[in-house]
């Protein structure tokens, strides 16, 4: 929640608009931009810590998002074929193929799977809405299909629907 409203702010601060220095001839200089950055950023957080509405909106959708993860837990055992699962963001996952496997990104999580199951995966990404795992058109058969679908479940790149 914090680096949206920095983002947010650094439309208006200065500071967070221009690019530090890191390796600079003039240490002073960067020494005196580093703290200006840490002082807005400082100045972010405590106005945040003020602000009752915005600390209660991130408790809220930190307790929902965890009790969500939670349950797609408990559901994960549950799977056989007639489950229907539908991708989370479907524009935050990326493909790309090494040889015989497929490593799979997801905001920073990387996944490194068979490359059998990017037929099954491009199949997810066509569909909008739930579907059960048996009617998701692959090469894989119905155990691999179930396999991939937990797999993905555990680590929050799949939502189990039904």
């Amino acid at each position: 929640h914090i680096s949206e409203m920095l983002l947010n702010e650094s439309k208006n601060i200065p500071e967070l608009r221009k690019f530090t220095k890191f390796h600079p001839t003039n240490v002073e200089t960067a020494q005196k931009e580093i703290d200006g950055v840490i002082q807005v950023v400082n100045n972010l957080i405590g106005s945040l810590q003020e602000d009752d509405g915005i600390i209660e909106d991130f408790y809220s959708r930190q307790k929902s998002h965890t009790l969500g993860q939670l349950t797609q837990i408990m559901k994960i055992d549950q799977i056989d074929i007639d489950t229907k699962v539908q991708l989370r963001e479907k524009d935050k996952i990326r493909m790309v193929e090494h040889n015989s496997d497929l490593e799979l990104k997801f905001y920073d999580l990387q996944i490194s799977m068979p490359s059998d199951c990017k037929d099954f995966l491009n199949q997810l990404m066509l569909k909008d809405s739930p579907t059960a795992i048996k009617d998701i058109d692959s090469i894989l058969d119905v155990e691999s299909k179930i396999l991939t679908s937990k797999q993905l479940s555990k680590v929050g790149v799949l939502e189990i629907m039904a």
